[in-house]
C-alpha cells in the first residue's frame, strides 16, 4: 500500500472516530418528558456500571434487583474486559433501564481514544436498526452494513472488511431483545454468530434482556449480567449531574446534597435509585420541581410512562395496545391487587382480572400475551414461575390511586383511613385530588394511625379547603402546647412517633433503622420527662428547625428515649443499633455528610450481662474520638488558661509586666505538676526544682490556696457579667497566653469575654467551706516576684507543656472512667467517680466540707441541674487542684487527691462538650427487629 493511500485510509478512520465520538458526546434522553435545560456531557456524568459472571437461568430480570447474592463481590469492568490480548466473546444481559446501552457507548468511546491496544475501530450497531434487512438479505456481511450512512469521506465497507480480518475491531451490538419478532431474533442471532466466528480476532459484546436472549443465545459467548448501582455510585451521579447542569457551583452542591438526603431519607426512592434509568428520572425531576418526595406523584407519572410506552415509542419498537390503553390495563390490576391485599398473585388470576377490560379493545387481543409485554417493559416481574406482580409496591399504590379516582371510588379510601396498607394509596390520591373528605374522616376518627395520615396528606401540600387546613395546623401546634389535656398531647405526641418510625431503612428482611431522631420529636420527649424531674438536655446546640437531627446526646438520654419508645409504641420492640448496623447506614449515607457519631447496643451485652444489658459505646467516622476521651496535655491547657485567666479576672492589667507573666507561668506549672502527679505519681520528677522553679513546695500551696479564695471572693463580687471595661484586657491577656508562655489556646477560650452567668453562686459555696488565707494573693505575687530574677530570656524554663510531652505516657487517659462519669446514675457517679466516702475521711474537717460542696456541684454540673458555663467549670477545676495540694501535704491523703484528679477529669470532659469549639456530634438512632 503506497503511502498516500495509507494516508486517506487513516484519514478516514480519523473522521469516522470523530463522528462516534460526536454522535456519543451527550446523554441520551430520549423518552423521558422531563428534561434539564442542556442535556448532560457523556463523559462528565458516566459511571461504571459493573457487571458480574451470571448463568443465563439465574440472570435477573427484575429492574431494581440484581439478585446477586450479597456474598458475591464481584464487579467487573468493561474496560477492563476489553483490554484482554485474546478475543472475548461477551453478552450483557440487564433490565429495562439498567445501563446495558450506556455501557456499550462508553466502550465505543474508549475504543475511538485507542484504549484497547491493537483493536482501535469500533463499530457500534442497534441491531432493531437492521433485523429486517439482515432476514430480507442475511449475505450481507457486518463490514457493510458496520459503513455509516448518509456520510461522506467515511471508511469503506473494503476497509472494514480488513481491519475485521486483521481482529483490529470491537464490534458493539445493542438490543438483541428490542427486534419484537422472535423469528427475527432468532435470524439475527444466527447472523451475528456466524459473524464471530468468521472475524474471530475481534472483541464482541452483545447487549440484551434476558427474555430476548433465551431462544437466540449466543454459542460460546461469556454472560454477565449489569449489576445494580451502590450507594456511593448513586451519590457520584447525583453530583457528576447537578455539576454538569448548574452552573452556579455552591447551587449544584447544594441540590446534589439535597437530593442524596431525600433518596436516602425515603425508601422507594432509594429502592429506585439502582436503576441508572429512574436514578436519572429521579434527579431530572428532583431539578424541575426542587421537592422530592412530595412531587413523587409527577415522578412516578413519568415513570410509568417511560416503561409502558415512551421507551418503545422512542426506539420503534412496536405495542399491541395503545399507550392509553395499556395503562388502563395496569391500573385495573392495580386496583384489584390492592382490594385482594396481594403484591403478587398468580399469572392466572392476573390474567382474569384483566380479560373484562382487554375484551373491550379492538383486535381480539390475548390478555397473556399483554400481560407478557408489560413484564418484558420493565412494570410488572415475574417474582417465580407462574406468578406476576409489580416491579415495585409504589407503582401498583399510584396506579390504583389513578383508577379510585377514574371509578369515582373515594369510597374506599375514607372505610380504611386507619389500615395501614391503603395508607400510600390514600396519601398519593390526595396528592393529586382534593383531599376534604378523607380529611374530615380522619379527624372524626381521633386514632393515631388516622391522624397520623391526615398529617401526612397536609404536609405534602395537598388541595383542601382553607378552614380545613387551619384546624390541621392548630392541632399540630397543640402537641407543644403548655397546659394541654394529658390525655390529649399523649395521642398527638404517638402521632408524631409514628411518622418518625415510618421513615426507615431496611438493613436486611428482618431489620430496619430509621434516621437520626429530629429535634421536634426529641422536644416532646424531653418535656415529658421533665414532668417526672428528668432533664435530657442535649450537650449540643437544640436545632431551630424541627426536621433537623438533635445532636450532642448523652447515653443514658439515648436509652431513655428508647424505653420512652417502647411505652409509646409496645406492639414493636425498638434497641439502639449495632455496630455492624451503624457502619451500613453511614455506608449509604444516612448519617449525614459528615456522618454523626451514634450510640450503640452492644452485640454481647444480654449474653454479658443479662437480656436488657446495653453498653454504652459508640459508632464513630475515622477521625472522631470517643466523647468521654481525653488527652493529658489537653486538660493541661485548660489548667493553664485557668489560672492565667483567674488573675486576669482578678487583676484585669491592662498591659501586664514580665515579672507578672512569669509568676503566673510558675502558678499555672504548679497546678499542671499537681494534676500529673495525680495521674502518675512515680513521675517524681514533676517536683523537681527545675520544674517548678523559683517556687517551692510550700510558697505554691499558699499561693494556689490564695488564688482560689481570692478567685471565687472576685467571682462573688462580679456577679453575672465581667462588664463592658474588661474585654479588651481580657482579648490581651489571652494573647499574651499564647505569645508569651507559649501555650496554645482551644479556639472557645480565646473569646474577648467571659459567660458568668451563675458563677458567683457557685463561688459563693466554694468560699464558705474555704479557710481564709494566711496571706493575700497580692503579697504573695509580690514575695514571689522579688525572688524570680532572671539574667535573660534564655534563662526562663521552658513552657510547661515542652517538658511534659518529653514523658512517655503508656496509660490511656482515663477513657473508662470518664465514661461512667457521664453515664452512670447519680449513685453511680458519686461512688465511681468523686467516690464522696473518700472525702469524709479527709483528715481536716474543711477539706471535708470543701471535697463533699465540690462533689455536690459537679454531680449537678453533670446531672444538668447546674450550668457548666466555662467560668464554673474554671473554679471547679482550680478548686480541685488546690484541695489535691492540700491532700498531699497530707501523708496517707492519696484517695483524696485521686478523686480530686477525677474531679478535673469530668468538668474538663463536659465544659468541652457544652463550651468546646466543635459541638458534639452523637445522635440517636433506633433499630426495630
Amino acid at each position: 500500500m503506497d503511502g498516500a493511500l495509507k494516508a486517506r485510509l487513516s484519514r478516514s478512520e480519523h473522521r469516522y472516530r470523530q463522528w462516534l465520538l460526536n454522535h456519543l458526546k451527550k446523554v441520551d434522553l430520549q423518552g423521558l418528558s422531563t428534561f434539564p435545560p442542556s442535556v448532560p456531557a457523556f463523559d462528565q456524568i458516566y459511571v461504571d456500571v459493573s457487571l458480574v459472571n451470571r448463568p443465563l437461568h439465574l440472570a435477573s430480570a427484575h429492574p431494581l434487583s440484581d439478585r446477586v447474592p450479597s456474598t458475591n463481590t464481584e464487579r467487573l469492568s468493561i474496560s477492563v474486559l476489553l483490554k484482554a490480548s485474546e478475543p472475548v466473546v461477551l453478552v450483557l444481559l440487564g433490565a429495562p433501564g439498567s445501563g446495558k446501552t450506556t455501557l456499550l457507548h462508553q466502550a465505543a468511546r474508549q475504543v475511538c481514544h485507542r484504549k484497547f491496544g491493537r483493536r482501535n475501530l469500533p463499530i457500534l450497531l442497534t441491531l432493531r436498526d437492521h433485523a429486517a434487512a439482515i432476514v430480507e438479505d442475511p449475505s450481507v456481511g457486518l463490514a457493510a452494513r458496520a459503513v455509516p450512512t448518509g456520510l461522506d469521506r467515511m471508511p469503506t465497507q473494503a476497509r472494514f472488511e480488513s481491519k475485521l480480518k486483521r481482529g483490529r475491531c470491537v464490534i458493539l451490538l445493542d438490543g438483541l431483545d428490542e427486534i419484537g419478532d422472535p423469528t427475527h431474533r432468532e435470524a439475527v442471532a444466527k447472523w451475528v454468530d456466524q459473524y464471530i466466528g468468521i472475524y474471530h480476532k475481534n472483541h464482541f459484546v452483545l447487549t440484551s434482556r434476558r427474555h430476548g436472549y433465551t431462544t437466540a443465545a449466543i454459542a460460546g459467548a461469556d454472560v454477565l449480567q449489569v449489576r445494580q448501582l451502590t450507594t456511593d455510585q448513586i451519590a457520584q451521579f447525583v453530583d457528576s449531574w447537578y455539576a454538569e447542569v448548574e452552573s452556579d457551583r455552591c447551587r449544584a452542591t447544594m441540590q446534589a446534597r439535597h437530593l442524596r438526603e431525600q433518596i436516602t431519607s425515603h425508601s422507594a426512592l432509594d429502592d429506585m435509585s439502582v436503576n441508572p434509568l429512574l436514578l436519572t428520572m429521579i434527579v431530572n425531576v428532583h431539578r424541575e420541581r426542587a421537592v422530592l418526595p412530595r412531587s413523587r406523584v409527577e415522578l412516578y407519572k413519568e415513570i410509568c410512562e417511560v416503561l409502558i410506552w415512551r421507551r418503545r415509542r422512542v426506539k420503534g419498537i412496536p405495542s399491541t395496545v395503545t399507550d392509553t390503553d395499556k395503562q388502563a390495563v395496569l391500573q385495573t390490576l392495580a386496583l384489584n391487587m390492592m382490594i385482594d391485599r396481594v403484591r403478587e398473585l398468580r399469572t392466572a388470576d392476573a390474567v382474569a382480572f384483566v380479560r373484562p377490560g382487554v375484551a373491550k379493545l379492538d383486535g381480539g387481543i390475548d390478555p397473556a400475551l399483554l400481560l407478557t409485554e408489560l413484564v418484558n417493559d420493565g412494570i410488572l416481574v415475574e417474582p417465580e414461575s407462574g406468578a406476576i406482580g409489580f416491579c415495585h409496591k409504589t407503582f401498583q399504590e399510584y396506579l390504583a390511586s389513578v383508577e379510585i379516582h377514574s371509578r369515582n371510588r373515594i369510597d374506599l379510601l375514607v372505610e380504611n383511613i386507619e389500615d395501614d396498607w391503603w395508607r400510600e394509596t390514600t396519601i398519593l390520591y390526595t396528592a393529586q385530588h382534593d383531599a376534604d373528605i378523607i380529611i374530615h374522616a380522619c379527624l372524626a376518627s381521633q386514632t393515631p394511625a388516622a391522624l397520623e395520615l391526615a398529617f401526612d396528606c397536609t404536609e405534602q401540600g395537598t388541595r383542601m379547603a382553607p378552614p380545613l387546613r387551619e384546624q390541621m395546623n392548630d392541632l399540630l401546634g397543640e402537641v407543644s402546647r403548655v397546659g394541654a389535656n394529658p390525655e390529649r398531647r399523649r395521642l398527638l405526641t404517638r402521632v408524631v412517633l409514628r411518622r418518625y418510625l415510618r421513615h426507615t431503612a431496611e438493613i436486611d428482611a428482618e431489620r430496619r433503622c430509621t434516621h437520626p431522631v429530629p429535634a421536634a420529636l426529641y422536644r416532646l420527649f424531653m418535656a415529658e420527662e421533665e414532668e417526672h424531674g428528668r432533664y435530657r438536655i442535649p450537650d449540643g446546640p437544640m436545632p431551630d428547625q424541627g426536621s433537623a437531627p438533635v445532636v450532642g446526646i448523652r447515653y443514658e438520654d439515648a436509652a431513655a428515649f428508647v424505653a420512652w419508645v417502647n411505652r409509646h409504641e409496645p406492639q414493636s420492640s425498638y434497641r439502639l443499633p449495632y455496630d455492624s448496623e451503624a457502619t451500613d447506614l453511614a455506608s449509604r449515607g444516612l448519617l449525614g455528610d459528615p456522618a454523626y457519631s451514634v450510640w450503640l447496643a452492644d452485640e454481647d451485652a444480654p449474653a454479658r450481662y443479662g437480656p436488657h444489658a446495653i453498653a454504652h459505646i459508640r459508632w464513630t467516622p475515622d477521625g472522631i474520638d470517643h466523647p468521654y476521651s481525653m488527652a493529658l496535655d489537653t486538660i493541661a491547657r485548660y489548667l493553664s488558661r485557668d489560672i492565667y485567666l483567674a488573675s486576669v479576672l482578678l487583676f484585669a492589667p491592662e498591659a501586664p509586666d514580665s515579672e507578672l507573666l512569669r509568676v503566673r507561668r510558675s502558678v499555672a506549672g504548679h497546678y499542671q505538676a499537681m494534676y500529673y502527679q495525680s495521674v502518675l505519681a512515680r513521675y517524681s520528677s514533676l517536683y523537681t526544682p527545675k520544674f517548678l522553679n523559683p517556687l517551692n513546695p510550700d510558697f505554691a500551696r499558699s499561693l494556689t490556696h490564695a488564688v482560689v479564695c481570692e478567685l471565687a471572693r472576685s467571682l462573688t463580687e462580679l456577679g453575672d457579667s465581667i462588664g463592658r471595661q474588661r474585654r479588651r484586657p481580657l482579648a490581651v491577656a489571652m494573647r499574651d497566653l499564647d505569645d508569651e508562655m507559649g501555650i496554645r489556646i482551644e479556639p472557645d477560650l480565646s473569646a474577648d469575654r467571659v459567660e458568668l452567668h451563675g458563677t458567683a453562686r457557685v463561688a459563693t459555696r466554694i468560699l464558705a467551706t474555704t479557710p481564709a488565707p494566711s496571706r493575700s494573693l497580692r503579697v504573695l505575687l509580690a514575695q514571689a516576684a522579688r525572688h524570680q530574677r532572671w539574667q535573660s530570656d534564655s534563662q526562663v524554663p521552658a513552657p510547661v507543656l515542652s517538658i511534659l510531652r518529653r514523658f512517655r505516657f503508656r496509660e490511656a487517659p482515663l477513657h473508662t472512667r470518664m465514661v461512667t462519669v457521664l453515664t452512670g446514675t447519680a449513685t453511680g457517679i458519686e461512688m465511681d467517680l468523686m467516690r464522696a466516702g473518700t472525702f469524709r475521711q479527709a483528715h481536716e474537717p474543711w477539706m471535708r466540707d470543701l471535697g463533699l460542696e465540690l462533689n455536690l456541684l459537679v454531680t449537678a454540673a453533670i446531672n444538668r441541674n447546674l450550668a457548666l458555663v466555662p467560668a464554673t467549670a474554671m473554679l471547679l477545676r482550680l478548686t480541685a487542684v488546690y484541695l489535691a495540694v492540700e491532700a498531699d501535704n497530707w501523708r496517707g491523703n492519696q484517695d483524696v487527691r485521686t478523686a480530686c484528679q477525677r474531679i478535673v477529669n469530668a468538668v474538663t470532659v463536659l465544659d468541652r462538650r457544652l463550651n468546646g469549639p466543635t459541638p458534639p456530634n452523637e445522635v440517636i438512632v433506633l433499630t426495630r427487629e
